[in-house]
């Protein structure tokens, strides 16, 4: 502790006060909470660490959204978010994406727990929107995350070099920045600060124009970078025979956003553990047939418990023939196909409804943009397979021979012939 508190020892000092600010938040000691994280963000803002920064701006932000001070939550959760992205932007390792992945999840989705909660306050359907295109912005980063390692495919801009001079250019920003919070750390003369700030803002500023250029030319930039505007959305997917159904699952409460032609309403539902508790349930028994009745009851118990939780505060909006779901969490992994608009209806929603699985609304809306000023192709091409794994095609495979998914791909030689492919 002596330690901690010498003033040789600033960073040390600062992280054990971000450590204190969270052991006081989830104690309930709402003000000692507050004093500690101020104290170690005015350390941190000092040295250009956005990391801790970022970090402790969205401790704030929750502390005071729990105290009800929106404007300041607001403003907290809001930079946090945008240091997050810019963090990740710059970070070089798979496993450094995904933990900053993670903590954009978290801090959209306190984001959105702040808007719906003043939407609930005010009446004000300014807030619901916003929460909504908050929702939409953290599941297209999602969305972003997934495609990385195709970027460059999918972007394809007129010339690759500028791919290149991006990711170089992003690497120096964050060694400029490394070298910054290490020279503030340990007291380094204030010359070498201006110098690297100096180039910092170089860099940034290149970076941006080469943004630009790139962003110009590229091919799917709307689907990397979707813009999540709700009107745009509702023009896009919506007609008189689509609805929407976007879902957020968060610690506290989770929401439901229904856009029909007549506009953008929401539902507060139970908590996400209480819903994927519901959700693994259903999984586990849809994962093994039904032998007996009584496990066709287990599983339609089960079934109109998650359709409980999720479609039924919902079931008033559900008028249409094709229905679009933005599912969260582990509502990503349910066929919605088999749940119903409400426990006591006869018919799953596969019998009413046409049934489109998407990522993100906005990304579904730049796939559509995109398929319609695409220039069709000049030629076609039909291929047919009859394909020939077996050693000998012309023998059938043994009754009994059984394939794991592990066997398959070790030896595509026991594998029989695809039954009925060269009829078809």
């Amino acid at each position: 502790i002596n330690f901690l508190t010498t003033s040789k020892a600033p960073r040390p000092l600062a992280r054990a006060q971000s450590y204190l600010g969270q052991t006081e938040y989830l104690l309930g000691n709402l003000t000692a909470a507050s004093q500690a994280y101020q104290k170690a963000l005015t350390f941190f803002e000092s040295i250009t660490d956005y990391t801790n920064e970022a970090a402790l701006r969205y401790g704030l932000g929750k502390l005071a959204l729990q105290q009800r001070r929106f404007d300041e939550a607001e403003k907290q959760l809001q930079r946090s978010i945008e240091l997050t992205k810019q963090l990740r932007e710059n970070a070089a390792s798979k496993d450094l994406r995904s933990s900053f992945l993670a903590s954009v999840h978290d801090r959209y989705e306190a984001y959105v727990e702040l808007l719906m909660t003043r939407f609930a306050t005010t009446g004000n359907r300014d807030f619901e929107r916003q929460a909504f295109e908050a929702n939409e912005s953290g599941r297209a980063l999602a969305l972003l995350d997934s495609l990385r390692n195709q970027q460059k495919e999918i972007r394809r801009p007129s010339d690759p070099l500028l791919l290149i001079e991006e990711g170089r250019l992003q690497k120096r920003e964050q060694q400029l920045r490394d070298s910054l919070a290490e020279l503030v750390s340990r007291g380094g003369p204030e010359q070498e600060r201006q110098k690297i700030n100096a180039e910092l803002t170089d860099v940034r500023s290149r970076y941006e124009t080469l943004q630009a250029r790139i962003n110009t030319n590229a091919k799917f930039t709307n689907l990397l970078w979707p813009e999540p505007d709700y009107t745009k959305i509702k023009d896009q997917l919506i007609d008189s025979g689509t609805t929407l159904v976007e879902y957020s699952l968060g610690d506290t409460n989770s929401f439901a956003w229904i856009i029909t032609q007549n506009g953008l309403t929401s539902r507060k539902l139970e908590d996400k553990h209480v819903i994927e508790k519901a959700v693994n349930q259903l999984l586990t028994l849809l994962q093994k047939p039904s032998i007996d009745s009584n496990d066709e009851a287990r599983l339609q118990n089960a079934v109109n418990d998650v359709s409980r939780l999720v479609l039924e505060p919902v079931s008033d909006q559900l008028r249409t023939s094709r229905l679009i779901v933005i599912a969260d969490g582990g509502l990503q992994r349910v066929p919605f196909q088999v749940l119903k608009a409400f426990p006591s209806a006869n018919e799953p929603l596969v019998a009413q409804f046409e049934i489109v699985d998407a990522p993100s609304a906005s990304a579904l809306a730049s796939v559509r943009q995109e398929r319609m000023h695409r220039q069709p192709g000049t030629k076609m091409v039909v291929g047919f397979g009859d394909a020939v794994f077996a050693q000998d095609s012309s023998k059938p495979a043994p009754a009994d021979t059984k394939t794991s998914r592990a066997d398959e791909t070790r030896n595509v030689a026991t594998l029989p012939t695809l039954f009925n492919a060269k009829r078809e």
